[in-house]
């Protein structure tokens, strides 16, 4: 359910730096700010029609592509978002979302630590609890399922000790059978019988 986003300050820092026209700079910034990416690339597309330095051009077309091969992208995300029926309130801006990435990763990449699939997941549910100030409440949760948890395992470990004693008391003793070593000269035969017999399962006292 992920969505490609464009970055707004790298998307407003590149019209403010290859977009000289005061006038079409102003209007791109104002076409961005209302969500209106095809009327953005317009006026990128015509702003680099007459721009005459090769490197303002290349940077306006560039945009301008991206633009036309993404344009939901360029519109604000929690306006898609909100599109989609999901409730936006408190959301903060994309530069918002990237501090809390660092902050995420922080955590996750910079102390060289490596990461299964489970774990990573329960340490993303953690910090986000604790960033939200409701990391004590999760806590004692967990504390909770892991007395649940380790309770049952006790239970069903006795169960196996139980089902152990009762299997040894009432089946078929097995013992050592020095027969068994004492090779097919030596037995006169029987040593191959008596490896076959048990090894199939058949008790041989």
């Amino acid at each position: 359910r992920a969505i490609y986003q464009a970055d707004a300050f790298h998307v407003k820092r590149e019209v403010r730096t290859h977009l000289r026209n005061p006038e079409q700079r102003a209007a791109a910034l104002r076409a961005y700010a209302q969500n209106q990416p095809q009327k953005l690339e317009r006026i990128l597309r015509h702003a680099a029609a007459e721009e005459l330095v090769d490197t303002r051009r290349e940077a306006l077309e560039d945009l301008a592509r991206d633009i036309r091969g993404n344009p939901e992208s360029f519109r604000d995300y929690r306006v898609r978002m909100q599109e989609q029926g999901h409730a936006i309130e408190g959301f903060g801006g994309v530069g918002a979302a990237e501090s809390m990435v660092k902050r995420l990763a922080y955590r996750l990449k910079n102390r060289g630590q490596s990461w299964c699939i489970e774990g990573v997941e329960r340490m993303l549910d953690s910090l986000m609890q604790r960033l939200e100030g409701t990391l004590a409440h999760y806590a004692e949760q967990v504390d909770r399922l892991h007395d649940h948890l380790e309770e049952a395992r006790i239970q069903a470990g006795v169960g196996r000790l139980v089902k152990g004693a009762v299997d040894y008391a009432m089946g078929p003793q097995r013992g050592h059978m020095p027969v068994r070593e004492m090779g097919r000269s030596g037995s006169g035969g029987l040593s191959r019988m008596m490896r076959r017999l048990d090894e199939g399962g058949m008790p041989v006292s």
